[in-house]
């Protein structure tokens, strides 16, 4: 048997939408608060200006912003801050549930939400307390959660990457 190709004076079909990038697919709720934010722009703002070297002040260590730079983080868009603010609600009621928090209770929470496993960095617990932080970045949005859960409560903030590359707070010294 020949394989029919197209018929004289006909053309091959135009690539279908299969044929583009496939966006990836997100647990429900996760790709909801996406899908929430997803009219909001993605252009971060700039920087705010500096104070002026004459405004007066003078800080201890003249040179604590230089020595501070990789703490840096890029200033979320619009969008972001939107998708992170959406995030920060939806953990914090189901973090507040946790009396006698825990690394594994926490963790699995997490799962519960639907976060991937491989987006929950440096889970820590140490005394009553466990710190986290989620990797929520995707193509359009570099967004950051660190959060903090004690018996006494939730503390959740949503920031851009570090400069340094990454939603880990990086390491510092010379």
């Amino acid at each position: 048997m020949v394989a029919a190709g197209p018929a004289a004076g006909e053309s091959e079909a135009a690539p279908t939408a299969a044929a583009s990038p496939a966006k990836p697919e997100l647990p429900g709720a996760l790709q909801d608060i996406q899908d929430q934010c997803a009219d909001k722009s993605t252009v971060r703002p700039s920087a705010e200006k500096s104070q002026a070297a004459g405004d007066g002040s003078m800080p201890e260590n003249p040179k604590w912003a230089e020595n501070h730079g990789y703490l840096q983080t890029l200033r979320l868009s619009p969008r972001g801050a939107c998708e992170g603010a959406a995030h920060r609600e939806r953990l914090q009621g189901a973090l507040s549930q946790q009396k006698v928090p825990s690394a594994a209770g926490v963790q699995d929470t997490l799962r519960a939400l639907d976060y991937p496993q491989s987006r929950v960095l440096g889970l820590y617990e140490s005394g009553g307390l466990v710190l986290f932080t989620l990797d929520l970045s995707h193509a359009t949005s570099g967004v950051c959660l660190d959060g903090s859960v004690r018996p006494q409560g939730v503390q959740l903030e949503e920031h851009g990457v570090y400069l340094e590359g990454g939603c880990e707070r990086p390491k510092g010294g010379h």
